[in-house]
């Protein structure tokens, strides 16, 4: 199988030979181990040895290294071109697979992006041979990650270009020079050359944490707190001396046997000489290694689940925290390297490689139902825009974008105000006459006092003011009731049917005032016009306040909401005036 440059070049062992390679541990036979530990491994004031590989045993620097590599790795990345306005992507590219699928026939590309990414962490840099087409001028085919103790940068004398020098296992072995273009450098902040190693940057702070787990294990190994000195009276001989502190061992030593009471016999005493954990902030000093280690790679406490100071009102925050200011530097990296050592020299203004954040920003249901219904209504996102970003399969029409009847560009006039010549006159009820009211008490008098239209009269200006009043007072009963409910009730979806059930009947008594306006400024005779668009807009509206109740958007937008039903309605009324006429 064809590996890459490196594979091809590097001269394999001889048939018999064998193969040692350099390990974590060192190893006084292993003379592969000698330099790697002594290049990247420092002891520390603690009397801790710390390498990127050993720093992986702390559990927080693990956690952190774990946290971002995965989250990067298993984040989409596709590959755009750049369009007049806006962008689109681009399967059928070669590097599509490459960045979206497989590395390599052996890796796929999340576990290619999690191993750089990890590598460029802990030691500072992450390196992957890129396989082009085109002579290796081309496009990258494949990639193939390389351990970053194989890997030198240097510069070359002669051109000032940096260059890598690659050898078989670290620092051992023949080398090979890959010009830049060959090689995928992934790094942190650093060098002209090189990223820095957080675990060497880091090595005292991860050395101290390192040696306060290895006291806790030693602590409760040992037993009792018993670092102290036995004393007897007398001379011990050799059996006695190995009979006392085999008993000692059998009796106090392990977890399971801490804090028992120690027995003495023939005269022999114990003084305490060390210091109590609790003295010592033993706790304390755990829990301050991980919060040094979320500063080294600034990464919110709570991804290291560390949560003394969190609570769930800044989680969330926390995560968009994480999200911006922790992973995105690092995917950045990653699509700039990607446009410098992937993309055809050709191709880098057209084409671009993006990492799509969607999945981690994803808020609750509540919140992505105002977010959805808000970008609905600004004309932003269409039905199947909304289908696909909930992982949905599209419906047939749901393409097509709509916006609000209420809105105009900014560079239109708005309609002229309605003014006292235009609006209804309310003709005054039979007590506001001297006269005793009649009939049903419940049905609202007329507004208007005209039978016939008036002459050019536009009667949506004179009645849009009557229909807000409207809609803005039963929307903020329904509200009320709503709030009360969601308190009082059990079963909050039986109260809904049984409240709205009759809160059609008031919608339809209340808005019934209004179309007998609109009947007389149309002039409009049949009798049926009224009744029947008055239970016509009741339904609609009371069906519309269910649904925002179902879809959990409790507390509409009622401003946004009055004009976008007054707008609705208006509409309607025209198509049913003009109806009406024509008969």
């Amino acid at each position: 199988m064809n590996y890459g440059y490196i594979d091809r070049h590097i001269r394999p062992p001889r048939r018999g030979t064998a193969i040692v390679r350099a390990s974590a541990d060192p190893d006084l036979h292993n003379p592969n181990t000698w330099h790697l530990h002594s290049s990247f491994a420092r002891m520390t004031q603690a009397g801790e040895r710390v390498s990127p590989d050993s720093a992986n045993g702390l559990s927080a620097y693990f956690a952190a290294v774990r946290a971002i590599s995965e989250d990067i790795g298993k984040l989409p990345l596709k590959l755009y071109r750049r369009m007049e306005r806006g962008k689109e992507p681009i399967p059928d590219h070669p590097l599509w697979s490459g960045l979206h699928d497989d590395a390599n026939p052996e890796m796929s590309s999340q576990m290619g992006r999690e191993l750089l990414t990890s590598w460029a962490l802990g030691w500072g840099n992450g390196y992957a041979e890129v396989v082009k087409d085109g002579g290796g001028r081309g496009t990258a085919t494949e990639w193939h990650p390389i351990h970053p103790s194989r890997v030198t940068p240097t510069r070359d004398p002669e051109t000032s270009r940096i260059v890598y020098e690659v050898r078989s296992d670290a620092h051992i072995g023949e080398a090979v020079l890959l010009p830049p273009e060959r090689m995928f450098h992934l790094r942190g902040i650093g060098n002209d050359l090189v990223g820095y190693s957080i675990a060497k940057l880091a090595s005292e702070s991860l050395g101290l944490a390192i040696a306060t787990e290895r006291f806790g294990a030693s602590f409760f190994g040992n037993g009792a707190q018993m670092s102290g000195m036995f004393s007897h009276p007398g001379e011990l001989t050799p059996v006695g001396y190995q009979n006392l502190k085999n008993s000692i061992k059998e009796m106090h030593g392990g977890a399971g046997n801490a804090y028992k009471p120690f027995v003495a016999t023939e005269g022999v005493a114990w003084t305490q000489m060390s210091v109590a954990p609790e003295e010592g902030q033993f706790l304390e000093s755990r829990l301050f290694g991980i919060e040094e280690v979320a500063r080294w790679f600034r990464i919110p406490p709570h991804k290291l689940q560390h949560l003394v100071h969190a609570h769930f009102d800044n989680i969330e925050q926390g995560a968009i925290e994480y999200v911006c200011e922790t992973l995105d530097p690092w995917a950045v990296r990653w699509c700039n390297e990607i446009r410098r050592k992937m993309i055809a020299p050709s191709d880098r203004k057209d084409l671009f490689a993006e990492y799509l954040y969607l999945g981690l920003l994803r808020g609750d249901q509540k919140a992505r139902g105002v977010f959805y219904n808000s970008q609905f209504r600004l004309g932003a996102m269409s039905t199947n825009d909304i289908r696909e970003a909930e992982n949905s399969n599209p419906v047939e029409g749901g393409d097509q974008h709509f916006r609000e009847l209420n809105l105009i560009p900014l560079d239109e006039a708005p309609p002229p105000p309605a003014t006292p010549d235009n609006q209804p006159k309310r003709v005054p009820s039979s007590t506001e006459n001297g006269d005793e009211q009649t009939g049903n008490a419940d049905m609202p008098r007329p507004l208007i006092e005209t039978t016939e239209p008036t002459e050019g009269a536009d009667w949506t200006a004179a009645v849009r003011p009557l229909l807000r009043d409207v809609i803005g007072r039963m929307l903020a009963r329904e509200i009320r009731a709503e709030v009360t409910a969601r308190k009082k009730e059990q079963d909050f979806g039986t109260w809904v049917v049984n409240y709205y059930g009759r809160h059609v009947d008031t919608v339809r008594l209340a808005i019934h005032p209004v179309y007998e306006a609109v009947a007389a400024l149309a002039g409009i005779h049949d009798a049926e016009f009224v009744p029947s668009n008055a239970a016509m807009f009741a339904t609609f509206h009371v069906e519309l306040s269910k649904r925002e109740i179902a879809n959990t958007l409790d507390g509409p937008e009622t401003p946004k909401r009055i004009e976008q039903e007054l707008d609705d309605e208006l509409d309607r009324l025209r198509i049913a005036v003009a109806r009406t006429e024509t008969t």
